[in-house]
């Protein structure tokens, strides 16, 4: 729909079932992950942020790991990993141009851990 790639996100309250903010990506360089944690960086404080949830269809990039961890959210869970959006869109693809850099790798560099679930479902596309 519009031309868009499947790529959702959405950022729970802290009782894990009110829907605060959801976001489609935009672009190759506004990722629904990154315009979601910026949108909600910029209306709720850090220390609320960090008992939010976002969700996500597939798992944030490099980009967006740094994003979602800058804006403070407290934890992730993703659907699917890179590596099977690889598989699944086909090693050759010249518009998949993805990081092999795993999210858990991004936040491990950080002070703060954030919780990752994920990926939820792994070969079930």
């Amino acid at each position: 729909m519009h031309n868009k790639r499947p790529f959702a996100a959405l950022l729970l309250a802290p009782d894990n079932t009110t829907v605060l903010l959801t976001h489609l990506s935009i672009s190759h360089v506004r990722h629904a992950e990154t315009q979601l944690a910026r949108l909600a960086a910029e209306h709720y404080s850090e220390s609320y942020l960090w008992r939010c949830t976002l969700v996500s269809t597939w798992e944030p990039c490099a980009m967006c790991a740094r994003t979602i961890y800058w804006a403070n959210i407290g934890r992730l869970v993703y659907a699917a990993s890179e590596k099977e959006l690889m598989r699944l869109t086909g090693e050759g693809n010249a518009e998949n141009v993805v990081l092999d850099l795993p999210c858990r790798v991004v936040f491990g560099e950080g002070k703060r851990e954030v919780e990752v679930l994920g990926p939820v479902v792994e070969g079930g596309w």
